[in-house]
């Protein structure tokens, strides 16, 4: 695979754990740089929470979401600057789309660091003043599953992460109405430990919110394609990314569109940059007939 294209993943929330990002504070320079500019702007006391908090601080997603960012910077320029490595396109999977943008300087890591904990804030808020959540249906097909969201317009499927595994997200009611449906179809159905229906229709005042800190953002085309979420596909056009940054809080993460989109633009090496080892686990799924290489920087650092 000399002439495989490289392709960057980046997480989102969900990847993070107690003590991400410490091996690389201390093993590298780099990104003792990136992890300090980061205690600048969010308090001293976010290093420490970040790699000696419990699970449930990092749960909240007003911290998960700087978190995930932060240490997906800190792997991004460590693979740069000490390991050489460059990609051919990038890729993330919500909140990681931001790491993905910043990874393709659309936007500056500071901008990126400010966004994310904008967005972590209202989504928060969004999620304490609405009653709703998520669940992953596993082992049922999308058609099968959005004959049952289409019934209820607060419900939405949030995420199509791989054959056999949807995320489905909206209102407490209707949510559990559906799941009533899908449960005797299903092999699976796990709710997940969110706080809120993300990437619904429950989201709709945060996303208008979080379309003004878009506007005031200057960003800058991309230097490599980028696959984005509500688009699921690459593109290089920066009203294009920017129209599906308005979206993406209430519209669907296309994650096997996307993973495929890379796959027909000679992606062949996955590289996942940031904590955890979700999105190679989906990545193998989704290409599992193909001859790939998969990998993630807790691997390779």
């Amino acid at each position: 695979m000399a002439d495989a294209k490289a392709v960057f993943m980046f997480p989102g929330q969900g990847s993070q754990y107690p003590g991400m990002g410490k091996n690389l504070y201390d093993k590298y320079e780099i990104a003792r740089e990136v992890f300090r500019r980061v205690e600048q702007f969010m308090g001293k006391d976010f290093l420490e929470l970040m790699f000696y908090g419990s699970e449930e601080d990092l749960k909240d997603t007003r911290n998960a979401q700087p978190a995930i960012y932060s240490v997906s910077a800190a792997a991004l320029e460590t693979l740069r600057h000490d390991r050489n490595m460059r990609c051919d396109m990038v890729m993330g999977h919500s909140l990681g789309e931001f790491s993905a943008l910043y990874a393709a300087g659309v936007i500056e890591f500071m901008q990126g660091l400010r966004l994310v904990r904008i967005r972590g804030e209202l989504m928060a808020e969004m999620a304490g003043a609405r009653s709703g959540g998520m669940a992953a249906i596993i082992g049922l097909d999308e058609e099968e599953i959005n004959r049952s969201v289409e019934k209820y317009p607060d419900v939405i499927v949030a995420n199509y992460n791989a054959p056999g595994q949807i995320v489905i997200s909206g209102g407490s009611e209707n949510l559990a109405k559906v799941l009533e449906e899908l449960r005797p179809k299903a092999r699976r159905i796990v709710p997940l430990k969110v706080s809120g229906a993300f990437h619904s229709p429950l989201m709709e005042n945060a996303a208008r919110e979080f379309r003004k800190h878009l506007i005031k953002s200057e960003m800058h085309p991309p230097k490599v394609p980028i696959a984005m979420n509500t688009l699921g596909r690459l593109t290089t056009d920066l009203n294009e990314i920017y129209d599906a940054l308005v979206k993406q809080l209430m519209g669907s993460v296309r994650f096997i569109e996307m993973t495929l989109d890379t796959y027909r633009a000679g992606g062949r090496k996955y590289i996942e940059v940031g904590p955890g080892k979700v999105l190679q686990g989906l990545v193998k799924r989704i290409l599992k007939d193909t001859e790939v290489e998969i990998s993630g920087t807790e691997d390779i650092l």
